[in-house]
């Protein structure tokens, strides 16, 4: 379906602004994130379902313990989509009335101002690929090696660099 089509019936309803660009975007990217849910739900092997009935686990604790964790990795690559459907329909919800790097794209581009434009559409790609990698490495997260340490032990390099900071404000 066409961005468009979701921008009419919004601003019928909502009218132009922040509140109706975010209504736009939710609109936007909910729908790849529901089809990839109940994709990676389907795709649990039903053995898994199995062991957590026989385990004795109730309906929810079947939904959040047993098949969420075992379609997290399928599940990632819908909040993957989320997040690039928002990044793309960012320029789309500045034409009714949201602020921030959208807004300034499409004046930038309304004033021919390509080099301003090509500046701010890097920018958007960069947030996009700073999501991307953050996204992919929430979903491949390890055990944290480091969870026996204390504050001080964990933290010694930004504690440091405080100090250092606070030093250098103080006597500069």
């Amino acid at each position: 379906v066409p961005v468009f089509a979701y921008l009419v019936p919004i601003l019928i309803l909502f009218g132009f602004g922040p509140v109706a660009a975010l209504v736009a975007t939710v609109i936007y990217a909910m729908p790849p994130m529901v089809r990839v849910t109940i994709m990676a739900l389907q795709a649990v092997p039903s053995e898994l379902q199995e062991a957590g009935r026989m385990a004795g686990c109730t309906r929810r604790q079947i939904m959040w313990k047993v098949l969420v964790p075992a379609a997290t990795p399928t599940l990632m690559v819908g909040v993957n989509q989320v997040i690039m459907q928002c990044l793309a329909m960012v320029v789309l919800a500045s034409l009714i009335g949201a602020k921030g790097l959208g807004i300034d794209l499409l004046i930038a581009l309304n004033r021919l101002r390509i080099g301003v434009a090509i500046e701010i559409g890097v920018c958007i790609v960069l947030i996009a690929i700073v999501l991307d990698r953050l996204s992919l490495a929430w979903a491949n997260k390890q055990t944290d090696y480091f969870a026996d340490l204390t504050f001080t032990q964990r933290n010694k390099y930004p504690l440091m660099f405080g100090v250092v900071f606070v030093v250098g404000i103080i006597f500069a």
